[in-house]
Formats: C-alpha cells, structure tokens, sequence
C-alpha cells in the first residue's frame, strides 16, 4: 500500500493484514482492534522491495491480542533496503498501543541495512494473567537507531532481547486490566469494547 490510513477497524481470525513495501508510504495503522491472528504469519509488515523501503509508517492506539504463532513478529519491520538515497531514512514509530497474549515477538526489527530508525513509545507488552507471552521486543538488526520510551512490561519470558540504542522510562508491573476480555462490536460503526484498560492511572499514563 501507498499512502496508506487503516482507521478504526476490528479484525478478527485472519492470517496477516497489511504490509508495505518499496517505494511506499506514509502508512498509518490507527485506532485498530486485532484479536486472534491465525496462521504463522505476521500481522503488519514493512519491508524493501527492489532495494527501496518504505519511507514511514506509524502504529498507533490500536489493541493486538492473541497473536502469531511463530517468532516473526506481530509488527515485523525488516529494514534491508539496499538502494536507500543519502536523503532517505525509512522510519517505523510504533506508539500508544497494547500487546496482549503473543507467542512470537511484538515487535521484531531486523534486516541488515544500516540506514534506518525505530521509535517504540508508551506501548504495553503483556502476558495473560496465568500465561507468559514470549519477547516484548526483538532487535535483530543493532544498526539501525532503535529507540525504547517509557514501555511497560509484564510477564514476558522476555522484555526486551538486542540492544537498543536509547532505552529509557521503562517500567515492569503488572497493567491490572479491569478486564483481559474484547469483544466484536455490535453493528457497523460500533465502538469496540475494549476491556483492556488498565486499573491504575499512573500504568495507563505510560
């Protein structure tokens, strides 16, 4: 997709849904519930195509539940580019939304490409209460500028694995959802019930 808006969305028992590639962008995810992603696969994708990579995307405000199977990522942003001009700096800002329940990683940012950055803000990375997810985080390409702000995580087998380059305001509680339990809206135009709210003011302000 090309100048991209997926807004105000329910997805639910699909396989994958968007990716970007090449000479594409801006994307926006934004305001999205994804619950139950079948198959082993990603959910979002940003990726080259011919050696050029799409020049930004941002995932916002959204809910992704129950997710892939293997560790691919939920949002897999591949940064192998090889014919990036030096005014080009592909960008993924991954900010405001909530990881409930996966079994792969969140986020995965790889390639090999070193021209590039990822922005991970104020995001919520958790297990079930009974049940660990697998990685919160997964940086398997540390040339690129990764940057973790203010991220909380809770029962992870792991938060964070790679190095980033900036990693700050990271806090490790439990969210206290009033409710682990999203729900499809009723009708057309609906708004999604969105049972995972945290209890707590100062979690739900990171």
């Amino acid at each position: 997709f090309a100048s991209t808006r997926v807004e105000d969305c329910y997805f639910e028992n699909v396989t994958s849904l968007f990716r970007w590639q090449g000479n594409q962008g801006p994307g926006v995810f934004n305001r999205n519930v994804v619950k139950h992603v079948s198959g082993n696969s990603y959910v979002l994708r940003f990726h080259d195509r011919g050696g050029a990579m799409p020049n930004d995307l941002i995932v916002a405000n959204s809910l992704f539940v129950g997710t892939p199977l293997i560790d691919f990522g939920v949002i897999h942003a591949d940064f192998i580019g090889t014919n990036n001009q030096s005014d080009q700096n592909p960008r993924i800002r991954v900010v405001n939304n909530t990881f409930h329940d996966y079994t792969g990683s969140a986020v995965q940012i790889g390639g090999q490409d070193p021209v590039g950055e990822a922005i991970i803000a104020n995001n919520i990375f958790s297990g079930t209460g009974e049940n660990a997810s697998k990685t919160g985080i997964s940086i398997l390409n540390e040339s690129i500028q990764v940057e973790l702000l203010n991220n909380l995580f809770f029962n992870n087998t792991s938060d964070v694995i790679g190095a980033p380059d900036v990693d700050q305001g990271s806090v490790f509680a439990n969210p206290s959802f009033l409710t682990e339990t999203v729900t499809e809206p009723t009708s057309p135009g609906a708004a999604t019930e969105q049972g995972l709210v945290p209890s707590s003011p100062s979690v739900a302000g990171q």
